[in-house]
């Protein structure tokens, strides 16, 4: 069953076209890459997909919902997370996650639950000072761990492995694999082919506003095949 549903899309900034007749689904339980070059609109495409900015045409469904409706029920049934943290600096990990948590109608106890069961082991939690005092990888971890609160049906990842080190690296794949094992759809965009490799069914280059479908060649990972993608494209 698809959970993720664009057709046609187009968003364009003035008279600049940044997503053009975009279509896309993505059912439960897999996992898309999202390439492309600086600039391509990789980001445009996930903002316009979590309601942050508004279609100039198409269709797109998340989970059962318009986005741009900013339904409750949708909010609760996705999980995001980019490179830009949006954490309050003055307040504790613990403390942020509790805010995100009650805004997602989860219970103080759910979400202590949460995050000593799946999250408990991780440095992010030994530390207890202020988040403007954390690392950028600590950060990016923080993201992470707020984008899996809930069990979310659907969930965007905007370059998840920036910053990371390696044991945190292979949490977020466990997480990240845990997700799709339970009916979870990903979304992941990023520049490090490695994280495509790892996590990635199916793979779309974003060039020139249009989504080309990267299809895996036997014995070859994504990561290959991308870049003769653009190895062709450049001739």
């Amino acid at each position: 069953m698809s959970i993720i549903n664009i057709a046609n899309l187009n968003r364009s900034f003035g008279n600049n076209p940044v997503l053009r007749d975009v279509s896309l689904r993505i059912e439960g339980g897999s996992a898309y890459g999202l390439v492309g070059l600086n600039g391509a609109g990789k980001t445009t495409l996930i903002r316009v997909l979590l309601g942050l900015l508004r279609k100039n045409g198409g269709v797109v469904e998340v989970a059962g919902f318009d986005p741009w409706l900013h339904r409750p029920e949708f909010y609760r049934a996705v999980g995001a997370s980019f490179e830009s943290d949006g954490f309050f600096g003055n307040l504790t990990v613990r403390e942020n996650l509790r805010i995100f948590a009650a805004a997602k109608g989860i219970s103080p106890e759910e979400s202590d639950k949460y995050f000593e069961e799946y999250w408990g082991e991780t440095d992010i939690f030994a530390a207890t000072r202020k988040t403007k005092f954390l690392s950028r990888g600590q950060k990016v971890q923080c993201g992470l761990c707020r984008a899996f609160l809930g069990r979310p049906r659907v969930l965007f990842f905007d370059e998840p492995a920036v910053s990371l080190d390696f044991l945190a690296y292979e949490h977020f794949k466990l997480m990240a694999r845990k997700a799709k094992s339970q009916g979870a759809a990903l979304l992941i965009s990023s520049h490090q082919l490695e994280v495509i490799d790892d996590l990635c069914d199916r793979v779309g280059l974003l060039r020139d506003g249009s989504l080309e479908e990267i299809d895996k060649v036997e014995n070859q990972r994504f990561s290959d095949t991308i870049k003769t993608a653009y190895t062709k494209g450049a001739q």
